[in-house]
């Protein structure tokens, strides 16, 4: 459904009932710590032993909330060791000068398009490629945040998928 801002705490005992009820153990104080920060910034780093359910815990989470893989708000991005730039995650333009979407971008559209639901992107193995070769763009875009109007909260444009004559240009979705 639809997604509405209610009470942190109750929030928060939402979704560690739904993790228990899908079999998995979190602490409330994880599942806290999570939602405080994706509510404080729209990145989140989890970082810690291989195995531990940082990738799960964050697929149900997003799940708890409404966000999917069968419905598209929730996207899994496997980082790929021979990332050098921001074209596999972003998308870049091809030889006739189409743009090509990357994963993020597509997610960033989605997001864009549907504002009233929660979008979740897991970039898993972050580790594989060095993080300040395919994700510098981004991170400079997220730091470029501001209210506008006092309620919605916009950035930077991260990627521009027109041309020249139809710029249609995307920030990070709020």
């Amino acid at each position: 459904g639809k997604y509405t801002l209610v009470n942190p705490g109750e929030i928060v005992i939402h979704i560690n009932h739904f993790h228990s009820s899908k079999g998995f153990l979190y602490s409330e104080e994880n599942i806290k710590n999570l939602y405080l920060s994706l509510l404080s910034k729209p990145f989140v780093i989890l970082s810690g032993i291989s195995g531990t359910g940082k990738t799960k815990i964050v697929e149900l989470f997003a799940e708890a909330v409404g966000a999917t893989y069968e419905n598209n708000r929730f996207k899994l991005i496997p980082v790929r060791p021979d990332w050098s730039d921001s074209s596999d995650l972003l998308g870049y333009k091809d030889l006739k000068n189409d743009f090509i979407k990357g994963p993020l971008t597509e997610m960033i559209i989605k997001a864009t398009k549907n504002p009233d639901y929660p979008h979740f992107v897991v970039l898993d193995e972050m580790n594989l490629a060095r993080v300040e070769y395919y994700l510098s763009d981004f991170l400079s875009i997220i730091e470029s945040r501001k209210f506008e109007d006092k309620k919605i909260i916009k950035t930077a444009p991260i990627v521009n998928i027109g041309t020249q004559e139809n710029p249609k240009e995307y920030g990070f979705p709020e």
